[in-house]
């Protein structure tokens, strides 16, 4: 019979028990060993860890906690993940809220995290509410992908259609190492956005969460082409996230998360990506 234990741990220590702190991970592995957290009422299993170098900062509160985290950490900021740079404050345990009221920032550190199920929270000792990594890595991950096979783009700072098409196309020219290659791109709608989908033959319109990857084919567009193809699918769930409201001068509605990406027209008349929070300084959306 197994034997359980409970601790208060540091993270790096969990990673030195572990035998994990010998290599930055630069996405998430996981462990021989089964390891739970606290996730305020239970403790849930940890899917995989992630220990990579970051750029950090201590963030100090009102009551006198102190975190010294990645400034892309994600904590809840009343009930909405957000990353704590942007932060007013953050969610405590058992319904407290504790105001962020300084940051020091820091040099490239190395930082620590952990994959969980949904809806992706872990209490620390200090009460402080946490998000744990990005979902999408751990998916690749636990699908035994060839890290040569990923390519990940950081689609915040890459706002030039031709610049992104041009880093894909150059990317998938060459041989996989395994069975195929694979383009991360972190972004999110509603499970209530409608899509439009071909499911036997008949075109409907679906809500994203009903969705059956393995019959359906959703409605694409070929930007290298010009055209409008049906394209099967991959669905992921990436749990509660910060979403926007947009709404469009048809009455339309979508909401998606921040870094949600749309095209739409730049100033010398080429196609941009650009994120739902930049649409603000934008006329208007591209379409087909």
């Amino acid at each position: 019979m197994q034997e359980t234990h409970r601790y208060k741990l540091p993270i790096a220590e969990l990673f030195t028990i572990l035998e994990l702190n010998t290599i930055d991970y630069e996405s998430p592995t996981t462990s021989c060993h089964t390891v739970k957290i606290n996730s305020g009422n239970q403790y849930v299993g940890i899917n995989a860890f992630v220990r990579k170098t970051h750029q950090t900062a201590v963030y100090t509160f009102a009551s006198g906690r102190q975190l010294h985290c990645s400034t892309q950490h994600i904590i809840f900021d009343r009930n909405i993940p957000t990353l704590i740079s942007k932060c007013n404050g953050v969610d405590i345990f058992d319904g407290e809220y504790d105001n962020l009221v300084g940051i020091e920032p820091h040099t490239d550190t190395i930082v620590y995290d952990v994959a969980l199920d949904a809806p992706h929270k872990y209490i620390t000792p200090n009460g402080i509410i946490h998000h744990n990594t990005t979902l999408a890595k751990v998916l690749l991950n636990e699908l035994e992908v060839n890290k040569l096979d990923i390519l990940q783009i950081n689609a915040s700072n890459e706002n030039n259609v031709d610049t992104i098409r041009n880093k894909i196309t150059n990317f998938s020219s060459t041989m996989p190492f395994g069975d195929m290659k694979y383009v991360l791109l972190d972004e999110c709608l509603d499970e209530d956005t409608l899509v439009i989908v071909k499911r036997k033959d008949n075109e409907t319109l679906l809500k994203i969460k009903d969705l059956d990857e393995t019959g359906d084919l959703v409605k694409s567009f070929n930007v290298e082409e010009n055209r409008i193809e049906w394209k099967t699918f991959k669905l992921f769930d990436k749990g509660i996230q910060e979403t926007l409201e947009i709404e469009f001068e048809n009455g339309e509605v979508v909401i998606c998360t921040p870094d949600h990406k749309w095209y739409v027209e730049g100033e010398d008349g080429n196609n941009l990506v650009v994120k739902a929070s930049e649409l603000h300084e934008y006329a208007h959306i591209l379409t087909p």
